[in-house]
């Protein structure tokens, strides 16, 4: 269905584009974060999500893990188009790498953040790359959420990233 000619009479289906913030933890408030600045331009947060306080979802439900405890390692790096996550468990295993598709990377007062454009792709140790929430993209395009600019630049780095991540399976040369 294309979703650019639905009819908008309907309720949004999705919420505008949020922020997210490298001093912001992705899931629970309380979870502890620490930030590494490797240059001006890069950093790394880590943040300890721990499944023995409320999350807003659960790694280790949706990755049949036994682990409580997992390891977001995630990378900011300004001026890019995408941010990189690394999710471990609490041996430290890989479950998967997450790339969030987004605006240009920016720094405000030493906070690292960006514009979450929906489109996500999900790396799994020896799988193929996943593409997520393409809906939530169209949608968001459809309702003005996003402009003709965001789009273009959202789907150029979709389309780098997934072709260097199925031809080459180059993981290693776009994260970490």
């Amino acid at each position: 269905m294309n979703l650019r000619t639905t009819n908008h009479a309907k309720p949004p289906l999705i919420h505008p584009p949020g922020y997210k913030k490298s001093n912001i933890p992705i899931g629970n408030p309380n979870n502890p974060m620490q930030e590494n600045k490797l240059s001006e331009n890069t950093l790394i947060t880590t943040e300890i999500w721990d499944e023995s306080i409320p999350q807003p979802w659960s790694f280790s439900k949706k990755n049949n893990n036994k682990s409580k405890k997992f390891r977001l390692i995630m990378t900011w790096e300004l001026g890019k188009t995408y941010a990189q996550t690394k999710v471990l468990d609490e041996k430290d295993a890989l479950i998967y790498y997450y790339i969030d598709i987004c605006s240009p990377i920016k720094n405000k007062g030493n906070v690292f953040e960006f514009q979450d454009w929906y489109l996500d792709i999900i790396k799994r140790p020896n799988q193929s790359p996943v593409l997520l929430d393409e809906k939530e993209f169209e949608q968001a395009l459809n309702l003005g959420y996003l402009n003709q600019k965001d789009e273009k630049l959202a789907r150029k780095t979709l389309n780098k990233i997934m072709n260097k991540l199925q031809t080459k399976n180059q993981i290693k040369t776009i994260l970490f």
